[in-house]
């Protein structure tokens, strides 16, 4: 649909509403701009300290947790699984030096790693 228009009550379908936005320029890799380094690896369930080994019973939903409405309950069970890594390292980052993070849990997206490197070769 153009810009501005609305579908219909009785239309079905995914639609977007609102104006359409150019790609912000941070998202675009720019010469001369030192590239991060990524690093990729398989994170295996075994190797846990916190989410050792877990899935959800089929067929069931989580539930709200009666003694506490910011929980919710979830039936499980032992089952390993893998999940891949992607992390991210500025070019000049220094061994042992603090240094901000951020943690995406929909996978790597190489847009955001370029986004990186060009905010930080601006100093934003």
């Amino acid at each position: 649909m153009p810009d501005g228009a609305n579908p219909s009550a009785k239309e079905d379908g995914n639609f977007i509403i609102g104006p359409t936005h150019n790609p912000a320029p941070e998202m675009a890799a720019n010469e001369g701009v030192p590239n991060g380094d990524v690093f990729e690896f398989t994170l295996e369930s075994k190797d846990s300290r916190i989410y050792p080994s877990i899935a959800r019973e089929p067929n069931t939903f989580a539930v709200p947790d009666p003694t506490d409405p910011n929980k919710v309950i979830v039936n499980g069970y032992p089952a390993r699984y893998t999940r891949r890594v992607a992390v991210y390292v500025p070019k000049r980052y220094v061994p042992g030096m603090e240094a901000p993070f951020i943690v995406g849990a929909d996978g790597a997206d190489r847009t955001l790693f370029t986004a990186f490197d060009n905010l930080i070769a601006e100093h934003r």
